[in-house]
């Protein structure tokens, strides 16, 4: 991609870290809500 366009690989590398950047915020989150709905899931009724 590099040598079709310089401008395309610094848009696609932006946005990879953005999206890297994302998830590594929201990951406790993601991690927290995960691991309660196992929990309610594998809860005795």
């Amino acid at each position: 991609m590099l040598f079709y366009s310089w401008k395309l690989t610094v848009a696609a590398a932006a946005i990879a870290i953005l999206m890297t950047l994302s998830t590594i915020i929201f990951l406790p989150a993601l991690q927290q809500k995960t691991r309660s709905v196992l929990v309610l899931a594998t809860a005795p009724e």
